[in-house]
């Protein structure tokens, strides 16, 4: 259960500086995606199936109309109110995600979970060359609509690698020795 919680928290950091390392956006608009993150992390770590607090009107035009031509496969989505905006969780093609957005409908950011299977080839296979001994564990890909970067964990039996995969490259976000585990 620690090991579980400490991934957990490993990789909500490393989403949060995947997050910042997206675009030059204003500095205001980044710190609203990390708040955003961190106040649903618990949320996102304990129960998709947890009911939306907000109403259907109560979503900006702008907001909506972007899910619905991005995200049409979409199925069992929930809209929740957010500081600063809005954040829809969702499953599409058995995919765990997630989309955020400002409080005027403009689109944020959004999150796939990805297995460890559904990593592209090319991308697991220059993982696996620069990585040797470590395997994926958890893949989150995160896009705002210019660029997407991944982060992946990686494990080996004595550490854990938090890896940050951008235009071409790898750059270790955060290494781990296992403490006599």
């Amino acid at each position: 259960m620690k090991i579980q919680a400490l991934k957990s928290n490993f990789l909500l950091i490393n989403v949060l500086v995947a997050i910042s390392a997206l675009s030059p956006l204003a500095l205001v608009a980044q710190a609203d995606a990390v708040n955003q993150m961190l106040a649903h992390s618990q949320a996102r770590q304990t129960d998709y199936a947890r009911p939306a607090n907000t109403r259907l009107n109560e979503i900006p035009v702008q907001a909506y109309r972007h899910f619905a031509r991005n995200f049409s496969q979409a199925e069992e989505t929930s809209w929740s109110k957010v500081s600063g905006g809005f954040l829809v969780r969702f499953q599409s093609s058995g995919t765990l995600n997630q989309a955020s957005y400002d409080r005027y409908g403009n689109f944020l950011h959004g999150i796939r979970y990805l297995a460890p299977t559904q990593i592209d080839a090319h991308l697991l296979k220059r993982m696996k060359r620069e990585f040797p001994g470590f395997e994926p564990d958890i893949v989150s890909e995160i896009n705002n609509d210019t660029r997407t970067v991944y982060i992946i964990t990686l494990k080996s039996a004595h550490s854990m690698k938090s890896v940050l995969y951008k235009e071409g490259s790898f750059q270790v976000i955060d290494d781990l020795e296992y403490a006599g585990l």
